[in-house]
């Protein structure tokens, strides 16, 4: 199964699909909020290494496919601050 990390969030159904244990095989990685007008834009980048917590147990497997997922809005320094965080949490994942 490809979970959609972020929508997975706006959906409020991201702890139930982490405990899908076994079937989770590839991850897509951006987070969510809104921009001007209250619109929601569901593909910002990872901006806090607590985005992470929830996904521990899944990125123990041996192999895990992970797609970071931008808008048009995010700029290259947002996506190197992403890649950070991620090489911390991954240095980590307990």
């Amino acid at each position: 199964m490809l979970l959609d990390v972020g929508y997975a969030l706006q959906a409020g159904s991201l702890n139930e699909l982490v405990e899908m244990d076994g079937k989770v095989f590839e991850l897509h990685l951006h987070d969510i909020g809104y921009i001007s007008d209250n619109k929601l834009n569901a593909h910002f980048s990872i901006r806090s290494s607590e985005f992470f917590d929830p996904l521990k147990e899944i990125v123990k497997k041996d192999s895990m496919v992970s797609v970071f997922e931008y808008g048009t809005n995010v700029t290259e320094e947002e996506i190197l601050k992403e890649k950070e965080l991620l090489e911390i949490f991954m240095a980590n994942p307990t």
